[in-house]
């Protein structure tokens, strides 16, 4: 029989490897392009030449140069990149 205190360290291993992916998970935000056009959807990841997004629309994936986005997202994209650098 598993102790408490076993089943409870496992509880918590489970949880914490759970915390990098939901930090990660961002809200769902409008992302606009450098022309005006604007989308709908979740970040999946961040390179340093570009973004991977998640279109709200119909949940496909797309990455997305920075240089095609306006300098509002491309420079939310740089501080999180940096933020993804410092973890």
């Amino acid at each position: 029989m598993i102790s408490a205190s076993v089943r409870i360290l496992g509880i918590c291993a489970f949880i914490g490897a759970m915390i990098p992916t939901l930090a990660q998970s961002e809200t769902w935000r409008e992302w606009t392009s450098a022309d005006g056009r604007k989308l709908e959807a979740l970040l999946i990841s961040v390179a340093a030449d570009s973004v991977t997004v998640k279109r709200k629309l119909d949940l496909k994936e797309l990455t997305i140069p920075l240089s095609s986005l306006s300098e509002a997202d491309q420079a939310h994209a740089a501080a999180l990149l940096e933020q993804q650098m410092e973890a």
